[in-house]
């Protein structure tokens, strides 16, 4: 399927949701003519559920700040790296960096489904570096051995392991709740029939879906 195929079909997909369409029926709808349902489901379960964006909306506009803030701290300390080398580097880095993080924050704002496990997967990658921040925090500074070892571990098992833990969960939870639930990387679930489902987290737990 084309990229252009792929754009028509999505539009459909929403124009078909926006008369209160249940997200199933446009499946159903969509699927019938084309040879990959998966991606059919994939662009169905990224369609917004109106009443979950009215019950998360607060939560979302937070998610979003919460990763523009990443976004410019993450900016200027890849300035601060790269500028060592030189001050090409370090511009070149810290818009690489921030930009992609800006992205993120700017289509969580406008609900757009990419940014959202474009965030989760950068969360997790921020985590597989979390034994190394441990490991580096067990050993203190300079060999000392009195109570400021603490204080740099306690602030790598924040910055480097809760932290990260906590906006993973934050952002599958605020997704699930407004778009269909997914599995951790976006792609829609299946029942035990082999059916996809569509409900979102609040739906589901509801019976609403």
């Amino acid at each position: 399927m084309t990229r252009a195929e792929i754009l028509q079909l999505a539009a459909r997909a929403r124009q078909i949701y926006a008369r209160g369409t249940s997200k199933q029926i446009v499946f159903e709808t969509l699927a019938a003519g084309v040879d990959k349902p998966m991606q059919v489901a994939r662009l169905v379960a990224s369609l917004p559920n109106p009443e979950g964006v009215r019950r998360y909306r607060t939560s979302n506009r937070i998610l979003a700040g919460i990763v523009f803030i990443i976004a410019m701290f993450a900016g200027l300390e890849k300035f601060a790296v790269g500028v060592n080398l030189n001050l090409t580097a370090g511009i070149l880095a810290a818009a690489v960096f921030f930009g992609i993080f800006a992205w993120c924050a700017l289509g969580i704002w406008n609900l757009a489904f990419p940014a959202y496990t474009s965030t989760v997967i950068l969360l997790f990658l921020a985590l597989t570096q979390a034994p190394r921040a441990l490991l580096g925090a067990l050993s203190p500074p300079d060999g000392t051995t009195d109570g400021t070892g603490a204080l740099f571990f306690t602030g790598d098992v924040v910055l480097g392991v809760l932290l990260p833990l906590f906006l993973l969960w934050f952002t599958v939870r605020v997704r699930n709740n407004i778009f269909s639930k997914t599995n951790f990387f976006g792609s829609p679930k299946k029942d035990k029939n082999g059916n996809f489902l569509f409900a979102s987290a609040w739906e589901a737990q509801s019976g609403k879906h």
